[in-house]
């Protein structure tokens, strides 16, 4: 367990590491299209996955080592080992817990074209990872719901659900770091802005100022 937590401390130190650069990478090359950063941000969430060292002359990434000195620090290490698994433990629980909830009160949702609609939600999302499902609030106009549907859309053909399951394991594994729920925000953001840009690449000059409205 201790082997363990030292590869996650060090895959945090490098996954930190990585979302600095793209931080800087997010200004340098702000008129890059998002999609590309997306990507970035996609790497740097894998990284975070990984809680092994990896070792190579050709890292650009500094290499830390970690050696308890004493029995003291080993046992502190065994302290922060249990309250890092508790906090992780808990962290997964109050996320299947949300699922659930969530998953309760869209169960009454009706099929229409495109999605499910229901009447107990307030916001359009998508719900599920093997088989994602796109739900919106009942009593859109129609404009308003193609425009919802396309974005949701959108966002499951490039994948977007799984980014953001990465960026949540990515938090669950590393919750102490703060870079991590910054990186986290960060790439939701550049995601959203990425599929806006592509639903207005693709929309009717009608469309594009309704949704812009919204």
């Amino acid at each position: 367990m201790e082997q363990f937590l030292q590869n996650l401390l060090i895959a945090s130190l490098h996954g930190s590491v990585v979302i600095l650069a793209v931080i800087l990478l997010r200004f340098l090359l702000w008129k890059t299209p998002k999609k590309f950063i997306c990507l970035l941000w996609l790497l740097a969430g894998i990284r975070l996955l990984l809680p092994i060292e990896i070792r190579s002359d050709l890292s650009l990434q500094p290499q830390f080592h970690f050696t308890p000195a004493n029995v003291s620090v080993q046992k502190w290490a065994g302290y922060i080992s249990l309250i890092w698994a508790m906090v992780a433990l808990c962290f997964g629980i109050y996320s299947l817990i949300s699922y659930l909830k969530l998953k309760n009160q869209v169960r009454e949702a009706v099929k229409i074209r495109g999605g499910w609609e229901c009447d107990r939600i307030e916001t359009a999302f998508i719900l599920g990872f093997m088989k994602p499902k796109i739900y919106i609030p009942t009593g859109l106009d129609g404009q308003s719901r193609r425009n919802i549907l396309a974005h949701e859309r959108t966002h499951l053909d490039k994948g977007d659900h799984w980014i953001k399951m990465i960026g949540f394991l990515a938090l669950a594994l590393h919750w102490f770091n703060p870079l991590v729920w910054i990186g986290a925000k960060a790439s939701c953001e550049d995601c959203e802005r990425a599929c806006d840009a592509r639903v207005l690449k693709d929309a009717t000059t009608e469309e594009r100022a309704v949704y812009g409205e919204m």
